[in-house]
């Protein structure tokens, strides 16, 4: 394999392998862990994978001769299936192998090599130049899901000297069977049970001494040529999937070809120095199952006892919950059934969607639900308070053909809506907690609606419809495209009461706590908006008075006209604070209730 695979999960995690799947390496690059189908890959780690009939190893060539240190372990990256695996670090001398440590542990397991048997020889392992250590994986019963990390280390007794495969992997990338990385190597295995590569030397001597019917007691030289033969010659080990055809090869090859090759390779450089653009693509699904597997067109599925895919029971006819829609089903003999069970849910005679999707607008213009369990309609829930206008509004809301435009405008045309937020004495008493909604609650807006408000006030909101995500909080993009990573547990969402959106959310808390307000007086971002609102004021009102200014002011913020006595503080506070005396101003009305609350 000459050249990395970078289509393993992303830029920063490449491979190598054979024709087939396994075996295979993995060096995530990236400071983050990255997940794979079901194997998950540490930062900056190696991995390695066997084949179905043979394992495979990581190999080191000693530069020195001495005494060594060999440290590490290994780790199953892949806990959703498999046996476990087996390991053994082994000495590799003229061509002879022994087993220093080895040890096995089950699947989703680990373990230091310190923790194998035979570790104590670890500690002190002779060595001449040449020589070579190896961290052979190997399967069990069988080789599926046992991508395996594994930590290599290998250091002088001393101290001075350490070599970790890890590390020098990752400083300067490369394939690690190139010319020009030849301390680690890695191989597959010929058989399950291990097997030492022979050396170069050994290999061609036996060969010659083979090909001449010569007995090497009695004639050295040969020893001798086989040496220097295999000292000056590389060969191209095509049956290994990890072999690397250096460059030195191209030499055997045509002419034309040798050309071929490096305007190739030009080609190459030039394609790595400019970036490519990145792909814009969309998730998408289709009915009818994966193509071109057992799972392709419509059909009935059968059960996966205790959720596994390898155990399968009985064929399950599609159909409808009996406990739901009882035993006279009709059958489905047309497509997935997703279309039956859009039209089950939504059937005039079944008034429960309907009934909870108005709960819910209901809830989100009134912050209760008539139905206060807002995910629980059942005999758990509370009862609605009123359950006569439930049903009247779910019935509307089928006939206007669910129409959410249409319910969204019978709510908020309706007297209930339009009330005022004062509570009369006579409320307290008879309705303190408001389920008879005597009065229109007080609602703080959600953390989406207070960014967009601050952009929208500041003249800067992008209002646009569709595009790409942005991650960035000082985007002028609207919230709703400020995309949300699931890690991140701080910041303005958060801050705001954000929805979780590791699970289901019913209903948003409010909270109030500092930080809030010294996230609307000290942040850069509502900081910037401060800025924005006074120039869009400075723009708009070039002449006015400062009474002028606060009525616009009150206007654009608050959607009203300030009051005399409004009037003369901002006035006056104004003409005595100097020139920050606007954008005090302005900052003080923006994080005021009034502002961030919805009566």
């Amino acid at each position: 394999m000459t050249t990395p695979i970078r289509s393993l999960g992303g830029a920063g995690v490449d491979g190598w392998k054979g024709s087939g799947d396994t075996p295979s390496a993995l060096v995530n690059q990236t400071d983050v862990a990255r997940q794979i189908l079901t194997f998950n890959l540490p930062p900056r780690s190696v991995s390695m994978h066997p084949s179905p009939n043979s394992g495979v190893l990581v190999e080191w060539e000693s530069p020195i001769a001495g005494t060594v240190r060999v440290q590490g372990g290994v780790k199953d990256a892949d806990p959703a299936c498999g046996d476990g695996v087996v390991w053994e670090v082994v000495r590799v001398q003229s061509g002879k192998a022994t087993t220093l440590a080895k040890g096995a542990f089950p699947n989703s397991g680990e373990q230091k090599f310190s923790q194998g048997e035979g570790a104590e020889s670890l500690n002190a392992v002779t060595l001449r130049a040449g020589d070579r250590l190896q961290l052979q994986i190997l399967p069990k019963q069988g080789h599926a899901c046992d991508t395996t990390t594994v930590d290599f280390e290998i250091s002088t007794t001393n101290g001075k000297q350490a070599w970790n495969l890890a590390k020098e992997l990752l400083a300067s990338f490369q394939h690690p069977n190139s010319d020009s990385a030849s301390l680690w190597k890695f191989c597959d295995m010929s058989q399950k049970e291990k097997q030492a590569p022979e050396s170069r030397a050994a290999m061609y001597y036996r060969q010659a001494v083979e090909q001449a019917k010569i007995d090497p007691k009695k004639i050295a030289s040969v020893r001798k040529f086989a040496e220097v033969f295999a000292d000056s010659f590389q060969p191209a080990e095509g049956q290994n999937p990890f072999a690397f055809r250096g460059e030195s090869d191209q030499t055997a090859l045509p002419e034309a070809v040798r050309k071929q090759l490096i305007a190739l390779a030009e080609e190459e450089k030039t394609l790595q120095a400019t970036a490519a653009a990145p792909v814009i693509y969309a998730n998408g699904a289709q009915e009818g199952g994966c193509p071109e597997t057992p799972y392709a067109g419509f059909h009935d599925a059968r059960v996966h006892r205790r959720g596994s895919y390898a155990q399968l029971g009985d064929v399950v006819p599609r159909r409808f919950p009996t406990i739901l829609a009882g035993d006279a089903q009709p059958p489905i003999t047309q497509g997935s059934g997703r279309l039956q069970l859009a039209q089950w849910l939504t059937s005039a005679k079944h008034p429960l969607t309907a009934r909870v999707f108005v709960n819910r607008v209901w809830q989100h213009h009134f912050g209760e639900g008539i139905v206060r369990t807002t995910n629980n309609f059942g005999l758990l829930g509370e009862r609605p308070t009123h359950p006569e206008l439930l049903d009247w509004l779910a019935s509307e809301f089928m006939r206007q053909g669910w129409s959410l435009k249409k319910l969204h405008k019978t709510i908020l045309l309706s007297n209930t809506y339009q009330q005022s937020g004062v509570v009369s004495k006579e409320a307290k008493l008879k309705d303190s907690d408001n389920r008879l909604l005597s009065r229109m609650p007080r609602r703080r807006l959600e953390a989406e609606a207070i960014r967009d408000n601050l952009l929208f006030v500041a003249g800067k909101l992008d209002s646009h419809i569709g595009g790409l995500g942005d991650r960035d909080i000082n985007s002028m993009r609207r919230t709703l495209y400020v995309m949300t990573v699931r890690s991140e547990r701080s910041g303005f969402g958060s801050l705001f009461d954000v929805a979780d959106s590791t699970g289901i959310t019913e209903k948003r808390i409010t909270s109030t706590v500092a930080p809030q307000a010294l996230f609307l007086l000290n942040s850069p971002f509502a900081l910037a908006q401060v800025e924005n609102v006074a120039q869009r004021m400075t723009t708009e009102t070039p002449s006015a008075t400062d009474r002028a200014r606060v009525q616009w002011l009150y206007r654009t913020l608050y959607g009203r006209e300030a009051s005399e006595v409004e009037c003369n503080i901002g006035a006056k506070y104004v003409a005595s604070a100097g020139q920050s005396g606007w954008r005090e101003y302005i900052q003080a009305l923006l994080c005021a209730n009034e502002f961030l609350y919805v009566d």
